[in-house]
């Protein structure tokens, strides 16, 4: 009886030994992992093919941006460029001859006032601005805001003694001579392509010379 019961106790024992090392068995055993598909040669050309579209797609959108943007960055300094010369022109060249020529119509009105039937009305620069004109009988000078300086009668004026002076006492033959204004009194002036002579008007003194810079001597 007894060696029945310890035979069942054995084959107990062994069943749940049997059991355990199944149990332990299993857990070391790994997973086992899906196999992966296998990469046929019509997928390869097809993922090169994506690709390619992709890149490209990618380089036309790429050109046409640096297109758009290049023409607008052109057309935009080219504007700036334009803008930039007309505000030159209009500070350093415009605007001066503007300033310049309001100035010399508001002096010519001023003389026109004084002298109603002034003519011939013209400016000389040398030590400074002047204005000379004349009418029927007399000869005018005015500074630069168009005041009279002085006056002589027309009759004195003697372009033909003037040049016989230059040419006798300076050697210069004088190829224009007109009326200005010296330092302090009217003169004639004189000039060839070589100098240019100034004599007092009253006098026919000697009030300046200079070379012209026109000719051979320089």
């Amino acid at each position: 009886m007894n060696t029945d019961r310890k035979k069942e106790k054995d084959k107990e024992n062994q069943k749940t030994q049997f059991n355990v090392r199944d149990h332990f068995d299993a857990k070391l055993e790994e997973p086992s992992k899906p196999e992966a598909p296998a990469q046929t040669n019509q997928d390869v050309p097809n993922k090169q093919t994506a690709k390619e579209k992709t890149s490209n797609k990618k380089k036309t959108k790429d050109e046409s941006t640096k297109r758009y943007w290049g023409w607008g960055v052109t057309l935009g300094l080219f504007a700036a460029l334009i803008l930039i010369i007309v505000l030159l022109w209009a500070l350093f060249i415009s605007g001066p001859a503007r300033i310049e020529d309001a100035t010399n119509k508001t002096v010519r009105e001023r003389i026109s006032e004084q002298v109603e039937d002034i003519q011939g009305l013209r400016q000389t620069k040398f030590d400074y601005v002047t204005w000379q004109g004349y009418n029927e009988s007399t000869l005018y000078w005015f500074d630069a805001t168009g005041t009279k300086i002085t006056e002589r009668d027309l009759s004195t004026l003697n372009y033909q003694q003037a040049r016989e002076k230059a040419l006798a006492d300076y050697n210069l033959d004088a190829t224009t001579v007109e009326v200005a204004y010296g330092y302090s009194a009217p003169v004639y002036r004189l000039e060839n392509k070589e100098r240019i002579l100034m004599l007092d008007y009253d006098t026919l003194e000697w009030v300046y010379e200079r070379k012209t810079g026109y000719g051979d001597n320089e």
